[in-house]
């Protein structure tokens, strides 16, 4: 079903959500439950978030039944429900309309001017900050995101203002529906090559996203890919002479930086490690400028950041040992993470990495020769399938192969998260970074080693 006239979600409908326990999917019901809609889901399996979901109102259903489907008006389904799902199969059958979630973004976007934030890496701090700087400055902008907006206690609302902010996703094209009010591209990288083929084919994705903006773009000028595309089509160019990015300072937890629109230079700091932080920052406060915010809220609500989960995310201290966890799974992500531990001063660097699914390890797994560069120690371990079939020959030793022609770091190759907690704590000592890395369940490293007696 596309995002037409026929899809109209101004008025009341009673939509099912399968999958409902997964970033994307809770966010649109956390966002159909603000707008009055009936929103009920289903999902395999409880936790944090659908009990989130049902504490204010949302009928969950663990395990997946179609009997509960008789009087539901719309579906819409994550991507990784099968479609021989039983409740995909009673839809079908009974001629209930199965709505992609990029049409229901779509449709979303119909009914507010929307802020696009669009890259390969970066979307969800960048947008994460932009929402912050719009809460700051009394505008209750409504937002959908990638993870919990910190303090606001969701990572979705639908507010009263007349903004919304949409992390722009390129992945199986799923931002190829949506026209902007304003675009911002945080960076473009080599990702998603098993739907789009080829760098350019990517690129051109973007490209079209700035077409349909109706209002004004950014871009980050710092990154090649999104300084060609943006530059093409007249954006305005972050960190270049159209606004420069001065004075940077980095700190362990934190960085500042000016910023100049054109009124003179804009002092500005946030609670987020890295020069790739900064550029976030950066970004976010050049589309809140083009929104039409005052420097003073931008600066308030950059201000008033406090992070976003599993983006240098600090997870404990124990036994002298800072233990931090990032999201980072592609080659230039890592090694911006990695640098961003550089500027803490740590006496050593751990870096923890899971490769992340095969057909990404495939197309890209020869490129992280230099991302672990300032690590002193690197332990790689197999890949995280994130349901995928098996490639023959496509393992995590692409990575460590690549790896160890272009580090100097001592280099170790495990199994799986659990090998790499036992190594890791025995190699650990005082003044050490743990800093694990990777979108699969790498995460769990930190509570493995601090389980450890």
């Amino acid at each position: 079903m596309s995002a037409n006239a026929s899809l109209d979600l101004s008025a009341p409908q009673r939509i099912h959500i399968l999958g409902i326990g997964g970033a994307g999917m809770s966010g649109l019901a956390q966002v159909f439950h603000d707008m009055g809609h009936q929103v009920s889901g289903s999902d395999l399996v409880a936790s944090s978030v659908t009990s989130r979901l049902a504490g204010i109102g949302i009928d969950i259903a663990l395990g997946h039944d179609a009997s509960k489907l008789s009087h539901i008006d719309l579906i819409t389904a994550s991507p990784a429900v099968s479609q021989d799902n039983p409740e995909l199969l009673f839809a079908a059958g009974h001629n209930i309309p199965v709505v992609h979630r990029a049409d229901m973004l779509a449709a979303l976007s119909h009914l507010r001017p929307t802020i696009a934030v669009a890259g390969t890496h970066g979307k969800t701090t960048t947008s994460s900050m932009l929402a912050l700087i719009l809460i700051t400055a009394g505008l209750d902008p409504s937002y959908l995101l990638g993870a919990d907006l910190v303090g606001q206690g969701s990572n979705a609302h639908w507010g009263s203002g007349d903004v919304l902010v949409l992390e722009a996703d390129e992945s199986y094209g799923s931002f190829s529906k949506l026209a902007p009010a304003i675009t911002g591209i945080t960076n473009i990288e080599a990702d998603h090559l098993d739907h789009y083929g080829t760098l350019e084919s990517l690129e051109q994705g973007f490209t079209e996203l700035l077409e349909r903006t109706s209002g004004a773009s950014a871009a980050m000028a710092w990154d090649e890919g999104a300084r060609r595309v943006g530059g093409q089509l007249g954006a305005l160019l972050v960190g270049s002479d159209q606004a420069p990015l001065r004075d940077l300072v980095l700190g362990r937890r934190s960085s500042s930086f000016t910023l100049d629109f054109g009124n003179g230079p804009l002092a500005l700091g946030v609670e987020a490690p890295g020069r790739h932080n900064a550029a976030n920052a950066a970004l976010a406060a050049t589309l809140a400028s083009l929104a039409g915010v005052s420097d003073s809220d931008i600066a308030a609500g950059l201000a008033s950041f406090l992070g976003v989960p599993r983006r240098f995310e600090f997870r404990a201290h124990r036994n002298g040992v800072t233990f931090v966890d990032d999201y980072a799974h592609l080659p230039s992500e890592v090694s911006a993470t990695v640098r961003a531990a550089q500027a803490g001063g740590y006496g050593r660097i751990v870096a923890v990495f899971q490769p992340h699914r095969f057909t990404r390890t495939q197309a890209v797994g020869g490129e992280f020769k230099h991302s672990f560069e300032g690590a002193d120690v690197v332990v790689i371990t197999d890949i995280y399938s994130a349901g995928e079939a098996v490639i023959p020959g496509v393992s995590g030793r692409i990575v460590f192969d690549a790896v160890k022609q272009g580090s100097s770091a001592e280099l170790h190759y495990v199994a799986n998260v659990a090998e790499a907690a036992a190594l890791v704590s025995e190699i650990l000592t005082d003044g050490d970074l743990c800093l694990s890395l990777g979108a699969g369940d790498i995460t769990e490293l930190t509570d493995l080693i601090e389980a450890k007696p």
